[in-house]
């Protein structure tokens, strides 16, 4: 439901809602009851007048039960986007728990436990079809021996064959990249992405630098190694 994802305290907010929709229906059920009801039950004029209790003046904006709704679902709807959680990746720093299906269709790679010690990664999720991407990498290739000492890893969630093509057309390989397909779909919810290229960058002990969605360029990438 949507109010599981609320944070702490608009529980209450919605929950509040709710129970004054319910306040005015029964108090809306009341009136006419009353009404009708004095003509064949003159005892009725004993009940407790919750109308005169219940503060109508506070409920006056709200003479129909729509716009009481459409106020609750509004103050829902805010309050799931102001609730949402911290991404993954800012929680936890680190690389995410990726396997990569590799270029020879048959190697499992699990990102965490081979990257290489004591070296940077530049963590790039792509699109094979992405001319911002291609250009990117492009860029790379022409700059490598700038990226020496940083591993370079590269993954996508498109078709095998398109990733294949992609990483024979640049000759990945040849400059010690590695490029594979992210085949449980893990990278895209953890970092949260919007924009490709996406570029994820840490430290030799694997620990989040920075990120940043879009093409960026050599030097902006060097940079945000201290380069």
């Amino acid at each position: 439901m949507a109010f599981a994802y609320f944070p702490n305290g608009y529980h209450q907010l919605f929950f509040l809602g709710c129970k004054l929709c319910h306040f005015y229906d029964f108090n809306t059920k009341l009136r006419y009851f009353r009404r009708d009801s004095k003509k064949n039950y003159p005892c009725s004029e004993m009940l407790p007048d919750y109308i005169n209790v219940l503060p109508l003046f506070a409920l006056k904006p709200f003479r129909s039960m729509k716009y009481l709704i459409t106020l609750v679902i509004s103050l829902s709807l805010f309050c799931t986007v102001s609730g949402q959680e911290t991404p993954l990746y800012l929680k936890q720093k680190t690389p995410p728990p990726s396997v990569l299906l590799l270029t020879d269709s048959v190697t499992k790679w699990n990102l965490k436990a081979k990257l290489q010690k004591d070296k940077p990664l530049l963590l790039i999720f792509f699109s094979p079809d992405c001319d911002h991407c291609k250009h990117e990498t492009e860029e790379i290739i022409k700059n490598i021996q700038k990226f020496k000492g940083i591993q370079i890893v590269m993954a996508t969630t498109q078709p095998f064959n398109d990733m294949k093509a992609f990483a024979a057309k640049y000759k990945l390989a040849n400059h010690g990249i590695t490029v594979g397909r992210d085949i449980a779909y893990v990278m895209p919810p953890y970092y949260e992405m919007k924009n490709l290229p996406y570029l994820a960058f840490y430290d030799k002990n694997k620990k989040l630098i920075s990120t940043f969605e879009g093409g960026l360029g050599i030097p902006g990438i060097l940079k945000a190694f201290g380069r």
